[in-house]
């Protein structure tokens, strides 16, 4: 940016004036970035916080090309938001040390997929590039193009991909180029709502040799008729019926993680004090807190001091 944009941006003008005026946001830009402060509570950044993200990603190091730039606000406003760039640059050093994406491909990554410069990098960014790189194998410099070329669904979270992965390679018999030759994102289908259970409708039907463009592409009602050459009811029925009982459906038991539950809400597991509520009934019959009460208080009631986790000496 210029310093006569600079300074500019500097003055108290409005952000929303600076993003149109400056960065050259349209009208439909600008909607897309008002929607999302509004969705925050409708507070928006100075022009100057503005003025100073815009700086960092026209500079070398993320080198978003300026007329690229009013739709890369548009697609992620988060990232007007940060208290410092420094947060930002957070990201492009992971991509850049980390992930070891050169800086011929470190401007299309950020630039296929806006909010990486938004994620986590312990919960988001570093699991994705170990799955990426550790469970399905790519070349650390291979990532560039890979990254580029999936785009979103590169950065789910790997208890998502991975299921999806071992279904693909271990039970569909397809391997990576087969899933990046797939016209929808197969990383961000359902493997329980679709493609798990087409895949097994198919085999029921015999109707081997599918692609899986074939199988996942259409809507339900299309890929009965065009695909499984059936009435869509029939489709329906099994889905609904027979699917969520069938000895196919358990098999996903093994690919998939076990969700973990959180204990009910003042359930007592393994705490030292039992839930509120039971403390409120137990004081109304006499019981005192642990720390208080003693073996011979204890004893009438059939419990020990040990029986509700006191620590003795």
């Amino acid at each position: 940016m210029c310093p006569a944009d600079r300074e500019r941006a500097q003055a108290e003008i409005p952000a929303e004036a600076f993003l149109v005026d400056v960065v050259g946001l349209d009208p439909k830009q600008l909607r897309k970035v008002k929607k999302c402060w509004d969705a925050r509570g409708g507070a928006a950044p100075s022009a100057e916080s503005c003025s100073a993200v815009v700086d960092f990603l026209l500079s070398d190091e993320v080198n978003i090309p300026k007329e690229n730039l009013p739709q890369f606000l548009a697609d992620a406003p988060e990232v007007m938001d940060v208290f410092s760039v420094e947060t930002l640059r957070e990201k492009v050093r992971f991509l850049r040390d980390e992930a070891l994406i050169s800086a011929e491909d470190l401007t299309g990554v950020v630039s296929a997929y806006p909010q990486v410069l938004i994620r986590s990098v312990p919960d988001t960014l570093r699991p994705a590039l170990q799955f990426w790189a550790g469970v399905v194998g790519i070349p650390r410099q291979e990532l560039g193009a890979l990254l580029q070329q999936i785009a979103a669904q590169a950065w789910c979270r790997p208890e998502t991909l991975r299921p999806k992965w071992r279904f693909a390679v271990e039970v569909m018999g397809l391997d990576l180029k087969d899933l990046l030759q797939c016209d929808v994102p197969y990383f961000r289908l359902s493997l329980d709502k679709t493609v798990a259970p087409r895949h097994f409708f198919l085999l029921r039907k015999k109707l081997n040799g599918k692609s899986l463009n074939e199988m996942v592409k259409p809507s339900d009602a299309d890929f009965a008729k065009k695909v499984a050459c059936c009435e869509p009811d029939e489709y329906y029925a099994w889905l609904q019926d027979e699917w969520p009982i069938s000895d196919e459906a358990r098999t996903l038991s093994w690919i998939q993680p076990v969700k973990k539950r959180r204990p009910a809400r003042g359930a007592w597991r393994g705490s030292r004090y039992p839930p509120k509520r039971q403390q409120s009934e137990d004081q109304q019959s006499g019981w005192q807190s642990p720390r208080l009460v003693t073996d011979d208080q204890l004893e009438p009631m059939g419990y020990s001091r040990r029986d509700i986790g006191y620590q003795t000496e």
